[in-house]
């Protein structure tokens, strides 16, 4: 049986960033909240995305990324920052160790904290968009 799809509102998907960003401001060094960080960009990039288009839900996707795509650029943060066209100096991110910032978020969904230079520059790079998002959307 297929699972049925999720479908969010723009205003849903701004008020994720908004809980998650909260959570992750409290708590930055743990890998649970650094999750949430992750999480709150990737929902605010959507929201923009919606925004931007015009679009009423997630359902819209489909209108610009077909039926293979219907869930958009899921959580390849990249992609939402390319689609949406975010200048590089507000989401710079160099990828010195060929370690892609959508590696984050399977290594923080099984607790791996991101330390290190690569892991600062993956929070620093999320943290700019999450900056970015807070004030344009």
């Amino acid at each position: 049986m297929p699972k049925p799809e999720i479908v969010v509102n723009c205003s849903q998907l701004r008020n994720a960033f908004k809980a998650h960003r909260k959570i992750y401001r409290n708590q930055q060094d743990n890998p649970s909240c650094q999750l949430l960080l992750f999480y709150a960009v990737e929902a605010g990039l959507k929201s923009k995305f919606l925004q931007e288009r015009g679009y009423k839900s997630t359902q819209d996707f489909k209108k610009t990324f077909g039926e293979n795509k219907k869930h958009g650029h899921g959580h390849k943060i990249s992609e939402w920052v390319a689609e949406l066209k975010i200048a590089a100096h507000v989401a710079a991110y160099s990828d010195d160790q060929n370690d892609p910032i959508e590696n984050a978020h399977e290594k923080l969904r099984y607790g791996s904290i991101l330390s290190g230079n690569n892991g600062k520059a993956q929070i620093s790079y999320l943290r700019s968009i999450e900056t970015y998002l807070s004030k344009n959307i």
